[in-house]
């Protein structure tokens, strides 16, 4: 579906191009919308955004499973990293001047990590291009910014100064990073986003942004693990948090949704080896109640005077890399039975949230690609209509209104951009179904995953049988709300339920005559 979505928008757009001919004043918007439909055949692009310190490249190489990008407080050069798929691993070091070169991946930390004996090559780099055959990157790029406290915060004056950079500079990077992206990963601390977060987000975004959407924004708080051990159940508190944050007009404007990750546990169980395994096995012979006191603190638990096994140096590495909540929970599954350094991994990847986090990356962001990139380009054509209009002729006025008609059609006709018009409606408020009619919309419109049974709620064990008659109920279900009601949400589910039935069929009929 998502290829035939973009061969046609091409089509479309090479002719809404044709229409803005012989007009100099729409020259700028022409060259926009060819450069458009070149990044049609180009990857996605999710660009990484937030405060410094909260987690951004921790979450990165997370998400990646490998550590590609360098993490810290004061120490990192606020470069800008783009990482994508591709084999060999490799890296392209780009400077201010134009030029580039190549080097090794275990060269990384020289190009971007703070030392006192680099600081004219690190003020000289613009960005690093990483080639890496980490399979996460098969979906999407990632490009990872500097940060936007560039004139929020103060934390970072430091480095900034060693760099020899200013704080507007390295704000004007990371927008130019980001308006390269379809889709921006937005990071928050664990303790919510304040005022000045928000506005800081408001103002990167800017009143007129093709990213100024909830479809094209998601966000992550980062460093849950944080919560614990003050609560029990840190992802409950979390979550607790984000639906406070969420009942704000001023955040659901902006953002699809907020995901709770602990990022630092993530990282490092990518990583976890035999050594740790051992180490984990000695704590989890503790008794409960006493290592579960003894995690309340990094202070607590490393002291030489606890009792506990390993050396207190062994205890601070381990409680640095894993957090507290981490060591909690790994002994807690090894003394469920848990016994393999492969199996631990996964297990500490789901408890931290991040298995969660690249599903709902995966349906969100990877499948919709080409939708999301055909809705920015529609909407910096609106942008461009609303800005040039005034100054222009009546023969240019008219060339603009039929260029604008023929993607206005194509995205009024397209079920699935209806279908993402549909939900930003939802999550900005504007439409409000029922508890029982929002899990049929989210389920029908792929937020859950695209095939037939995940779109219909059934299980995957469903034959085609049950899967039509579903899709026949639900069709009929919706297409007496379309007399009533929200017709808006109404047509749009009929219509993909109609859909549905139509690729059913066609299955069945491929089925039944090979």
């Amino acid at each position: 579906m998502s290829g035939g979505v973009a061969d046609r928008f091409r089509q479309t757009l090479a002719e809404a191009i044709q229409r803005l001919d012989g007009a100099p004043e729409l020259a700028g918007l022409r060259t926009t919308l060819a450069e458009r439909a070149g990044l049609l055949d180009a990857r996605m692009r999710v660009a990484v955004v937030g405060r410094i310190c909260q987690g951004k490249s921790t979450l990165v190489n997370a998400l990646l499973g490998k550590r590609l990008t360098p993490t810290g407080t004061l120490e990192l050069s606020y470069s800008i990293n783009h990482i994508r798929y591709g084999s060999p691993p490799t890296m392209t070091v780009h400077f201010k001047d134009g030029t580039s070169t190549s080097a090794s991946l275990e060269e990384l930390e020289k190009y971007a990590a703070r030392r006192d004996d680099n600081r004219e090559l690190l003020s000289s780099v613009k960005f690093l291009d990483v080639v890496s055959d980490q399979p996460y990157l098969v979906g999407f790029d990632l490009i990872d910014t500097a940060g936007l406290d560039s004139i929020w915060g103060e934390d970072s004056e430091g480095t900034l100064e060693f760099l020899q950079r200013s704080r507007a500079e390295v704000r004007a990077e990371t927008v130019e990073a980001s308006t390269e992206a379809d889709a921006l990963l937005v990071m928050m601390s664990h303790r919510g986003m304040a005022e000045s977060d928000q506005e800081m987000l408001r103002t990167f975004l800017g009143p007129e942004s093709a990213f100024r959407s909830p479809v094209t924004t998601t966000a992550v708080m980062t460093k849950v693990e944080d919560l614990c051990p003050a609560n029990d159940s840190p992802f409950e508190a979390a979550r607790q948090i984000i639906s406070t944050m969420l009942t704000k007009p001023r955040v659901r404007e902006v953002l699809f949704e907020i995901q709770p990750v602990c990022g630092r546990l993530a990282e490092s169980a990518a990583t976890l080896d035999e050594s740790d395994l051992c180490d984990f096995k000695t704590l989890a012979d503790l008794p409960a109640g006493q290592l579960e006191t003894a995690l309340r603190g990094a202070d607590m638990f490393c002291r030489p005077d606890r009792g506990l096994p390993l050396a207190p140096g062994r205890r601070k590495q381990l409680y640095d890399r894993y957090t507290g909540y981490g060591l909690l929970i790994a002994t807690r599954l090894l003394r469920d039975g848990v016994d393999s350094v492969t199996e631990l991994r996964e297990l500490l990847d789901r408890h931290s949230g991040l298995e969660e986090l690249r599903t709902r990356l995966t349906n969100h962001f990877t499948h919709r690609a080409d939708l999301l990139k055909i809705r920015i380009t529609a909407e910096l054509l609106h942008q461009a209509d609303h800005r040039l209009r005034r100054h222009l002729s009546d023969p240019d006025k008219h060339r603009l209104d039929a260029s604008a008609a023929l993607i206005g059609a194509f995205v009024g006709e397209e079920l699935g951009l209806r279908e993402l018009d549909l939900l930003q409606r939802v999550v900005t408020g504007a439409t409000k179904p029922g508890e029982r009619d929002l899990d049929d919309l989210l389920n029908a419109i792929g937020e859950h995953g695209r095939a037939a049974h995940q779109r219909l709620g059934l299980p995957n064990t469903a034959s085609l049988t049950e899967l039509r008659d579903r899709a026949v109920e639900l069709s009929d279900r919706w297409r007496l709300r379309t007399e009533l009601g929200d017709r808006h949400t109404a047509r749009v589910l009929h219509d993909r339920y109609q859909n549905l039935i139509q690729h059913i069929d066609a299955a069945r009929h491929h089925l039944e005559n090979p």
